[in-house]
């Protein structure tokens, strides 16, 4: 792109002034931060083929960045000599052009680290359906590298890895194949080129088996019934969810009834659906109930004595359909439990 100027006034424009061109370059792509013995290493995709060169700039936590480097044209790397052992760094790069720059790339981070990572605080293991646990912990070393995941199945008197992760990948772990009904222990540990940490404290949960032989009944005056099948000795409730939709988003309600029970009778709005019966335990859920009958669902409809009218308003549920139900509105957009 060339450029030239013209001054005016009311007698009218000037001569041109002499033309200067420039070209915007494009900015990195791709940037990643690598930690060696005593510094960092910086690397990028150089994706402009106009740049006079590039500008490095490094941030600490609080994020206030300042340039430590600047390279030739066509580099696609930075060694960062000058960094603090311990202490996450913050990297961003941006060509320069006719002393101007591109865009900022996205950031990248690491840390020089002189020693193992501290051991992993665990937040929990829960049941995520029948056949799974989702186990959930934080990151107490800003070194950490990687985690890994271990599991007991005989009460902790052995162990087996059950997978590993890279820190990008977050502090949460989803442990399928699990059998309803069986404890399943676990313990996280956190590693970096120096070594790994010890465990972390031990959390264990069993999935529930999932109720089976549902039965919908609509009774006709704005309530429904359930009934079900329990096949679990370790649920803490069963809850039963409803959802409802506005023009943007869905919500679940979720009514919850005592361990051991295999009936529930609801009042269910226009506007709701029924959406599934589930056995609760340690925070999660088993999978979705089964429909009864070889023909999946089984629904039994019963006449309503009064039929409402178009606009009315939904009739007032019982008592003890108002008594079951234990929570509102939950999070908006939640997604249900493993059906």
């Amino acid at each position: 792109m060339c450029y030239r100027a013209i001054a005016t006034n009311s007698w009218g424009e000037s001569a041109p002034s002499n033309i200067d061109c420039t070209a915007p370059p494009e900015w990195p792509r791709d940037i990643a931060a690598v930690a060696g013995t005593s510094s960092l290493t910086v690397t990028w995709i150089d994706a402009s083929s106009v740049e006079d060169g590039y500008q490095v700039e490094r941030a600490l936590d609080d994020f206030q960045f300042t340039v430590v480097g600047d390279v030739q044209a066509n580099a696609t790397s930075f060694v960062d000599n000058s960094v603090v052992p311990d202490t996450r760094h913050w990297y961003r790069v941006r060509a320069k052009k006719d002393g101007g720059f591109s865009h900022y790339s996205a950031y990248a981070s690491a840390a020089v680290a002189t020693r193992p990572p501290d051991a992993p605080t665990m937040y929990g293991a829960s049941p995520a359906g029948s056949t799974a646990a989702s186990i959930s912990w934080n990151n107490t070393s800003i070194t950490t590298t990687t985690f890994r995941v271990e599991r007991s199945t005989d009460g902790q008197a052995s162990w087996a890895t059950a997978g590993s992760q890279t820190v990008d990948n977050g502090t949460s772990f989803y442990d399928g194949d699990r059998t309803p009904e069986s404890e399943a222990c676990y313990r996280v540990f956190a590693s970096n080129a120096l070594g790994e940490s010890g465990p972390s404290a031990v959390d264990c949960t069993i999935p529930p088996a999932r109720p089976t032989n549902l039965v919908y009944t609509d009774n006709g005056d704005g309530t429904i019934t359930l009934t079900w099948t329990d096949n679990s000795n370790v649920e803490d409730s069963y809850a039963v969810f409803i959802v409802y939709c506005d023009w943007y988003y869905c919500y679940w309600n979720v009514y919850s009834f005592d361990p051991n029970a295999t009936t529930a009778t609801l009042y269910l709005s226009s506007t709701e659906y029924f959406d599934g019966v589930y056995a609760a335990h340690d925070g999660g859920y088993s999978d979705a109930a089964a429909w009864a009958g070889s023909g999946g669902l089984a629904i039994v409809s019963s006449t309503p004595s009064v039929l409402p009218t178009k606009g009315a308003r939904a009739p007032r549920p019982s008592a003890a359909a108002r008594a079951a139900r234990v929570s509102d509105r939950m999070m908006v957009g939640r997604t249900p439990p493993k059906r």
